[in-house]
């Protein structure tokens, strides 16, 4: 399998750890990225992301001739057999999703794409988005996924300053256009994570399942903010009752703050509400929750 070569697409707080682990783990890998610094950065050495461990680990992979970086996707594709889409997702002004750049790296990769190959999408999508459009892109070749290619989706699950530690320890979940392709991509990711490796029932589950994570987290650190805001009204202590509270053996409300943090909390439950919509289901309590959270830091000034 170390004969395999892998193009990383997106060299981000993301990509560049995947592919410095996977570089380290015996793979030749091209990460492509469309800022030159960043690309100039890695090929010295030189981790352009600000991750604890990442700048002496490019610096090994480097050093090993397993890791380089270009802006020449498309040649990239053409000599890999693997390609990973890691690129960032976020959020239009209505607060539906922006996939321009999974789109631009499919289509990219689709220039590029060989019987045989395996294109991996980590990038936060709604669900649906590998099969409706990341799928169609590829098949564009005159390919077909289950036939000629594989496709599979696994969603990055890491905390930002302990990256390394979490891509190399958390579970995986991973679903695949086929079992093949599911098959396939779990044994890559375990050459990288001592964690379980979870293989759900196809690409949309695995989708979902990342959305479902962080819109539990978001839903609630909103009731936790919710609560506080009408504890201060009542003139009552909101920290002193949680924790009260939280001696119920099956209680467990957050310590309420201004809001949430991070690129993904914020954005990933508007991905569930805007899918959810298109099929009928209003998503009341997801949005609110949204609400009662851009509400905080106003209302945190205003105290």
């Amino acid at each position: 399998m170390d004969d395999q070569r892998i193009a990383v697409f997106g060299l981000g707080h993301i990509g560049l750890p995947t592919a410095a682990l996977l570089a380290r783990a015996g793979f030749k890998v091209t990460g492509i990225d469309i800022n030159p610094e960043t690309v100039e950065k890695v090929n010295i050495g030189r981790s352009p992301v600000l991750e604890p461990g990442l700048d002496e680990l490019v610096a090994e992979v480097v050093g090993t001739g397993n890791l380089g970086a270009t802006m020449d996707g498309e040649r990239a594709a053409a000599e890999s057999e693997v390609m990973i889409i890691v690129v960032p997702t976020p959020v239009n002004s209505d607060n539906t999703s922006d996939l321009s750049a999974v789109i631009s790296a499919a289509e990219t990769i689709s220039r590029g794409l060989k019987k045989g190959d395996l294109v991996i999408v980590e990038s936060t999508v709604p669900p649906g988005a590998c099969q409706n459009v990341v799928l169609p892109i590829l098949e564009k070749t005159g390919l077909k996924v289950s036939e000629d290619f594989g496709l599979a989706y696994t969603p990055e699950r890491a905390l930002p300053n302990n990256t390394l530690h979490e891509m190399q320890n958390n579970a995986r979940v991973i679903g695949g256009a086929d079992p093949e392709s599911a098959r396939r991509a779990a044994e890559l990711y375990r050459r990288i994570t001592s964690g379980e490796v979870i293989i759900v029932d196809d690409l949309m589950t695995a989708e979902m399942v990342k959305l479902m994570e962080n819109t539990y987290r978001d839903t609630n650190i909103a009731l936790a903010n919710e609560l506080a805001v009408i504890c201060e009204a009542l003139g009552i202590d909101a920290i002193n009752a949680i924790e009260a509270a939280n001696h119920h053996p099956r209680v467990n409300i957050h310590t309420p703050g201004p809001g949430v943090g991070g690129h993904c909390l914020s954005i990933d439950p508007y991905f569930i509400v805007e899918m959810a919509e298109s099929k009928g289901v209003p998503a009341r309590l997801i949005r609110t929750a949204r609400e009662v959270n851009e509400s905080m830091p106003l209302h945190v000034l205003e105290i």
